[in-house]
């Protein structure tokens, strides 16, 4: 992600000096004003200039903060996964079924929150090659973390030794994601926080050893 997408911790904007610290508040607005239409009538369905309305800026100073609509997914992944690697080093001393948990859990209570949004996530973010669900670098993003947390319950003892970790966390973003998607054309959508420790025991049955 370019430096026009990124967004600062809102806990480290003080330390800013003052030109920038504006800067990234305006940017700030943006985003919580896309996310929030978002999560509400979906990605294909807000415009730009709806999103500049609701953050209370001119329509031409978005560019100025986010080289796309597509960035705005970006900069929501990329929240995302910093939030999952913050929870994973808060918990290290849990096991790696533990973890994979947490991780799943956090995926799915932001799919939860966001209904309208998340399974525009995974499609739009997807074809941007250089990011973290690029099903050809699984040591980037969230396949990356899954991917860590397998190696370490390979070491404890946890998993079998024989699996790949790689095609474990691929096959597990790749089922977490069609699970989003899914709920987009069911006429009875569940929760995704519903049905993850059904979807956690599936992925482990496979992968434990013993």
């Amino acid at each position: 992600m370019s430096e026009i997408d990124q967004l600062v911790r809102v806990e480290d904007l003080e330390q800013l000096p003052r030109r920038a610290r504006k800067k990234q508040e305006t940017r700030w607005r943006i985003f919580e004003a896309a996310v929030a239409l978002m999560s509400e009538r979906g990605f294909d369905d807000v415009k730009i200039e709806e999103i500049c309305a609701a953050a209370d800026v001119a329509s031409a100073t978005f560019f100025h903060h986010f080289s796309s609509k597509a960035a705005l997914v970006r900069a929501f992944l990329d929240k995302l996964h910093l939030r999952i690697r913050e929870q994973l080093a808060d918990n290290r001393e849990k096991t790696a079924n533990e973890r994979l948990a947490l991780v799943l859990g956090e995926v799915a209570q932001i799919w939860d929150e966001h209904a309208a949004f998340a399974p525009n996530l995974f499609a739009a973010f997807s074809a941007e090659s250089s990011q973290g669900f690029d099903f050809h670098k699984p040591d980037s993003g969230l396949m990356g973390m899954v991917s860590e947390i397998v190696k370490d319950g390979q070491k404890s003892g946890e998993f079998k030794p024989e699996v790949n970790p790689h095609l474990v966390a691929i096959s597990v973003v790749g089922l977490w994601s069609a699970m989003a998607m899914a709920r987009t054309h069911s006429a009875q959508p569940a929760s995704l926080r519903a049905s993850k420790e059904e979807t956690l025991a599936l992925v482990l049955h496979g992968i434990s050893n013993g």
